[in-house]
């Protein structure tokens, strides 16, 4: 277990936050994904102003990780959603970092920022077999999927929740 600092992102932290979502989702999805699309998402999803306006609703919990040297290795967002759920938007660990329960640590400050909340929901990529199975083992279920279409590549995402 690394020692790790959590907190809410400030508008300082974007460039490196902008390198870990980045690297991390390359190294995540490259193995079923073309450069191109990895790409096109990095920039459509990963986008500073999409960033700012994330940092600066009042609504929207954007934590990062950092390590000892301050450097971030982690990141989470989520959002209470109309039924008074959380959704998660994103956990991405830097994966030098990664099974060392930072993304557990993530997960639960996460949920801890909605205290009457009843369940969390996500989304995850089935292709995405470490990210499947980090929610497997932290007690989320699968309640069904969708399919994505990211520029003619069709994507089986998973919809999974947990009960709080």
């Amino acid at each position: 277990m690394t020692a790790v600092n959590i907190r809410e992102i400030t508008t300082e932290d974007l460039p490196a936050t902008e390198q870990l979502l980045s690297y991390t989702w390359a190294d995540t999805y490259a193995s079923f994904l073309s450069d191109q699309i990895i790409h096109k998402v990095t920039e459509l999803w990963h986008n500073p102003e999409l960033l700012k306006k994330q940092i600066a609703n009042p609504h929207v919990h954007f934590l990062i990780a950092l390590n000892e040297d301050e450097k971030i290795i982690g990141l989470s967002t989520a959002v209470e959603n109309d039924g008074g759920n959380i959704v998660l938007g994103r956990l991405y660990i830097h994966p030098e970092s990664q099974r060392q329960g930072i993304g557990a640590d993530l997960l639960q400050q996460s949920i801890n920022r909605f205290p009457g909340a009843k369940k969390i929901h996500l989304e995850v990529e089935e292709n995405d077999i470490k990210g499947v199975n980090f929610y497997r083992k932290a007690g989320f279920k699968e309640t069904g999927e969708r399919l994505e279409n990211i520029d003619g590549t069709k994507l089986k995402v998973l919809i999974m929740e947990k009960d709080l």
